[in-house]
């Protein structure tokens, strides 16, 4: 199985609001997703009006995650794996 960049970036997301420790890395890397998506550099987004911000806290965020993990990695096979988690 081959696990795609955005794939690796939104579990380390993940990893940091669950932990409560780093979360301007994890918005840092659920924006590099939003940004390849939008078709746009990372430096470019972060002032765009759906880019993420660390002022959702902990919970805000997680909702924010898994709401992007289900939206990018869609008919790849991913989903009932995050479901079950």
């Amino acid at each position: 199985m081959i696990i795609r960049y955005a794939d690796i970036l939104l579990m380390n997301a993940e990893v940091r609001i669950e932990l409560n420790d780093g979360l301007d890395k994890a918005v840092e890397y659920m924006n590099m997703v939003r940004a390849r998506g939008w078709g746009m550099s990372y430096s470019e987004y972060i002032s765009h009006p759906s880019a993420v911000s660390t002022s959702l806290g902990q919970d805000g965020l997680r909702a924010k995650v898994r709401r992007e993990r289900k939206i990018e990695l869609c008919f790849e096979g991913h989903r009932y794996e995050d479901l079950k988690r």
